[in-house]
């Protein structure tokens, strides 16, 4: 066994000494030098430089040189790797995510341009290194890879004009405008339907005043110089047809017989006016309307200018009447509103104390302007005036417009002829019988009767009861240096 061992290290020696003497003095298996396990000389026929090596004779020698695998396609790398040569071998390394093999390097894939990105229908594509970010186009949202449109009409998006509706579109949208005698009904456009907006008076509105003062330059066959009439306004909101302007006027209480009334249009054709006079013309003896009681005013024949009717069912003027209920007449101020116009017409100037008064103001029917004195800066003007009642009775100082005025009275002391202690009279607000009057005056070119500029009508009254047997004087305080009042009796009436 011992001689066994012996003779197999004998044999491993000599293999090495041989394997030295074919690969020269040095010793290196590195066809370059180096001390590897590849011989620097070799026999071409025998091509004995081991694996990764192949034996070159150049002419001037023959020597062990590296074979390029890669070149010469003897790598076994896959198409997701890319091959490396060392010496006496290869290796197959990796692309990073989003690259390519380009000959020996990796490169950027540029997914845009070929056409393997992610990106949706509706997206746009940018190449990043080693990736791609996809962004939604304009008129579409989403995380790019899907993108939906955006509904800007939905969300507000759009700028339509209130005369268009927006309609939607892929990525977009459209304003459209309604063609005339239609309006945009969500997104329809649809019939114009005129409707009342306002009124005079209000829809039920109550205790209306029914029948107003108004002059009349010339007016009627008997030359009837005022009439009492109430005025209508209904206004709409669009143009209207102003080929047609009647409406007819009822009353619930069956007064009187329905009225067709044509009314007139104003320039813009928007709000109609209706004048409601008197039912007897000539002798004026009904007034325009009759009191307490409900009136319809109908509509109803109205039609816009595109040709579409009013709309009967609309919430504020049901089956297209206007309804209001009338008040009590008061035939006293009505009266008084004439003598506003047409007087008679007198003037008197007030005392600045009681001892230097000598003008009255006691002619029932008569529109008196009453002039006060004058006053220091900043002070009211004061002033006195008599006023004898020739009936036991209540007495109507009827005033236009009296501002800041104060109105007292006090009986007179018949034997030291000076007033006793003055009364604060109570001036109340009257109904709009003629709060405004247009004045008759002649026109200067033709001479004919027309109306002047309007002017402040009655608008205040105090009341006071008075004795004929007793002398009364009245004190007006005023910042106005001028004051009217027309005095009228209950007995007047």
């Amino acid at each position: 066994m011992l001689h066994f061992t012996k003779l197999f290290r004998t044999f491993q020696l000599f293999t090495v000494l041989l394997f030295a003497t074919a690969c020269g003095e040095g010793g290196s298996s590195d066809p370059d030098g180096g001390s590897g396990g590849n011989p620097s000389t070799c026999d071409a026929d025998e091509n004995d430089c081991g694996g990764g090596f192949e034996c070159e004779d150049s002419g001037a020698e023959v020597k062990c040189t590296d074979i390029d695998e890669c070149e010469e396609g003897l790598d076994d790398c896959d198409d997701d790797s890319y091959c490396v040569n060392n010496k006496g071998s290869f290796s197959c390394e990796e692309c990073p995510v989003g690259h390519e093999i380009e000959g020996d390097d990796c490169v950027d894939v540029d997914e845009c341009a070929k056409g393997t990105d992610s990106c949706g229908e509706h997206a746009g594509c940018e190449n990043t290194v080693g990736s791609h970010e996809c962004t939604c186009d304009a008129g579409f949202e989403g995380d790019g890879e899907e993108c939906t449109d955006v509904d800007e009409c939905e969300e507000g998006l759009d700028d339509c004009d209130d005369d268009s509706y927006c309609v939607n579109s892929e990525g977009s949208f459209s304003c459209e405008a309604c063609p005339g005698g239609y309006e945009l009904v969500g997104e329809e456009c649809a019939p114009l339907v005129p409707d009342v907006v306002a009124s005079t008076p209000l829809q039920n509105a109550q205790a209306v005043y029914p029948s107003k003062y108004y002059p009349q330059p010339g007016y009627g066959p008997t030359g009837v110089a005022s009439l009492e009439r109430v005025d209508v306004q209904l206004t709409f909101n669009l143009k209207m047809n102003t080929d047609e302007a009647t409406v007819v006027i009822t009353d619930e209480a069956g007064l009187e017989e329905p009225r067709t009334i044509e009314g007139t249009w104003d320039e813009a054709g928007r709000i109609l006016s209706v004048v409601i006079w008197p039912h007897n013309y000539e002798s004026n003896s009904i007034p325009a309307l009759q009191d307490e009681t409900t009136y319809k005013v109908s509509f109803a024949e109205l039609e816009s200018s595109y040709g579409t009717r009013v709309d009967p069912e609309d919430a504020e003027y049901p089956e297209a009447e206007l309804t209001f209920t009338t008040g009590v007449r008061n035939g006293l101020i009505n009266h008084a509103c004439g003598h506003v116009a047409y007087g008679p017409f007198a003037t008197i100037g007030a005392g600045p104390d009681p001892a230097s008064t000598f003008n009255s103001f006691d002619t029932p029917h008569t529109h008196y302007t009453i002039n006060l004195p004058p006053s220091e800066a900043g002070e009211p003007h004061v002033g006195y005036a008599y006023f004898f009642p020739n009936l036991t009775q209540s007495y109507f100082f009827l005033l236009r417009e009296p501002g800041s005025l104060q109105f007292e009275y006090a009986t007179v002391d018949q034997d030291a002829f000076v007033p006793k202690d003055f009364v604060l009279g109570a001036i109340e607000e009257v109904p709009p019988a003629c709060h405004t009057i247009k004045p008759v005056v002649d026109d200067p070119e033709t001479g004919e009767p027309t109306f002047g500029t309007p002017m402040a009508g009655i608008t205040h009254v105090v009341r006071v009861e008075m004795d004929e047997n007793e002398i009364y004087m009245v004190r007006f305080t005023s910042e106005d240096s001028v004051t009217y009042t027309i005095v009228e009796s209950a007995s007047s009436f």
